[in-house]
């Protein structure tokens, strides 16, 4: 998991725990009276709504901690999955164009078939490690697989 979200996580505990303390703490109120003899007597009363005022504050605090990791934790999962698809096409259209031929059958005018052996080395590929890509998609239509994972991994421009 991200470091930054497992701080949030701990950051958003820490925040329901103060919460809870502070409530506790800032509650309490000691309420002094004299009695007939001239004593002054203490009593200790908890006042609710400054606790549960703190308590929810803290709660609510910790909650949204929590809200930011859990968003922070789906985005770094989100970007190790998309480079590993990435990584995966990038095999595959090493497969795909490493290959010696491509056998193209084509239907000649008397309606026979007629197969045309071409070979990669003829074919302008654009390729994500080169720099002839361009940014005219007309190229890139009729490539075949491969420029279909080039558009899939490049993005349409």
């Amino acid at each position: 998991m991200n470091k930054i979200a497992i701080s949030l996580y701990v950051v958003g505990v820490f925040a329901i725990i103060a919460g809870v303390i502070l409530g506790l703490q800032d509650s309490a109120t000691v309420v002094t009276s004299e009695n007939i003899l001239g004593e002054i007597e203490y009593e200790e009363t908890i006042t609710w709504t400054i606790f549960w005022a703190y308590t929810i504050g803290g709660i609510i605090s910790g909650i949204m901690m929590f809200g930011f990791g859990e968003i922070i934790r789906i985005l770094d999962e989100k970007k190790e999955m998309e480079s590993k698809s990435y990584e995966e096409l990038m095999n595959i259209k090493q497969y795909l164009v490493g290959s010696e031929e491509k056998h193209n059958v084509h239907r000649t005018q008397d309606n026979s078939l007629e197969d045309k052996t071409e070979t990669f080395d003829d074919i302008q590929y654009p390729s994500s490690y080169s720099n002839q890509d361009t940014d005219n998609s007309d190229t890139k239509k009729g490539k075949g697989l491969s420029g279909l994972i080039d558009e899939a991994v490049n993005g349409k421009k």
